[in-house]
């Protein structure tokens, strides 16, 4: 099976994106390839790269806009991740237990996975 080595999402306001995903545990920096668009990129443990760039078409679906894409992350802590969005205004309520969903600021689903410490 193929193995994923990239995924670019173009967001409507990159500095909240770029807080939503460093919750998560990304870090970014700033990159341009040519003549393009400046965005932010990160790369995963397993070597998968993250890319940030700013939207341009809108938010109606195709090339350049914000469009529907769910993603999932395997983190190293849900509780760590789930703590650092609910401190940075993502996230109201703690989610209950099982699968954790979150919705960055374009509205795209993100699916957590990843050990969960109980605290007292």
């Amino acid at each position: 099976m193929p193995e994923p080595t990239l995924v670019v999402l173009r967001c409507a306001d990159l500095d909240r994106s770029r807080a939503f995903y460093e919750a998560l545990g990304f870090g970014f920096v700033r990159e341009r390839h040519g003549s393009g668009p400046e965005h932010l990129a990160a790369v995963t443990r397993s070597g998968l790269v993250v890319e940030l760039y700013p939207a341009t078409g809108g938010t109606e679906v195709g090339r350049g806009t914000v469009g529907d894409v769910r993603l999932g992350f395997d983190v190293d802590s849900l509780n760590d991740v789930v703590t650092a969005l609910a401190d940075a205004g993502f996230l109201d309520a703690p989610p209950p237990d099982g699968t954790v969903v979150v919705t960055d600021p374009d509205g795209r689903r993100i699916q957590l996975s990843g050990a969960r410490v109980t605290r007292p």
